[in-house]
């Protein structure tokens, strides 16, 4: 389970705290994925919860207010204005935007609920599309 979906699930528990939400990203990956780790202190620094290593290097995440900020509802104004982007990948991502103006009665749903069907759906378009592997002159 990735941490958009843990977020996800944790924002449908009225309970769920920062603390729980952090606890869950440890139990899930701390151990298990030499990418996610717990952040090393430094000095200056704001606080950490978790560390991600990246292809560019190690990136601290303070999770403070991800569930609050997770359940904030989408503007629809601006939300039509993405769909009809002629950023293709700014369209991709809201073209199965569901709100209110499209009459469909709809359950919580969160932000992160409402992009990782996209998410999922362009990385699976990337590795489609991905060009073959180059081979080494013989």
């Amino acid at each position: 389970m990735g941490i958009f979906s843990i977020l996800e699930e944790e924002c449908m528990f009225p309970k769920a705290t920062d603390t729980s939400f952090k606890n869950k990203l440890y139990d899930q990956h701390l151990g298990k994925s030499n990418n996610f780790q717990k952040p090393k202190p430094a000095k200056g620094k704001a606080e950490a919860h978790f560390s991600l290593v990246h292809y560019a290097g190690t990136v601290d995440y303070n999770i403070a207010g991800w569930l609050d900020k997770n359940k904030d509802p989408l503007n629809e104004t601006v939300v039509g204005l993405y769909q009809k982007s002629s950023l293709k990948l700014l369209s991709f991502l809201f073209s199965n935007y569901a709100g209110a103006e499209t009459g469909k009665i709809l359950s919580f749903l969160s932000l992160c609920g409402t992009f990782l069907p996209s998410f999922s759906r362009g990385r699976r378009l990337l590795i489609v599309h991905r060009s073959p592997p180059q081979r080494g002159l013989s």
